[in-house]
């Protein structure tokens, strides 16, 4: 029985660790600096946080890109909240995008597509 909540605890430790808390009014990096495609940092969400704001911007030119925001009820399960691409706007001077009422327990950009070189940088601040 010691050995079984030995290993329970064991799990439960390492998946508080590999999760983020994220608190209302701090803006959070999810991709920093990204010139590959890839799942950006993914944050815990706090109860009753329903608007999200995110931004993502180029550290060089970039030729086209897509970053998806994702939610996700139990951490693994991603579904799609809002997208950003270069053949909508031009982020030469950054973007700024909102979402509202898509409430979440998790959050994280997805980097995914990049091509011309470049990185992605992409925040997330939560409101309520």
């Amino acid at each position: 029985m010691k050995y079984k909540f030995a290993i329970l605890l064991l799990l439960l430790s390492t998946l508080a660790m590999a999760q983020v808390v994220a608190y209302t009014g701090t803006p959070y990096v999810s991709l920093n600096a990204a010139s590959s495609t890839v799942p950006g940092t993914v944050y815990a969400l706090q109860p009753s946080v329903y608007s999200y704001t995110w931004t993502v911007a180029t550290g060089e030119p970039v030729t086209s890109a897509t970053v998806n925001l994702e939610g996700s009820l139990d951490g693994s399960t991603w579904y799609v909240l809002d997208i950003a691409s270069t053949s909508d706007s031009n982020w030469s001077a950054g973007e700024m995008r909102h979402v509202v009422n898509k409430p979440a327990n998790y959050l994280r950009l997805n980097l995914v597509s990049i091509a011309g070189g470049g990185s992605i940088t992409g925040k997330i601040s939560l409101f309520r």
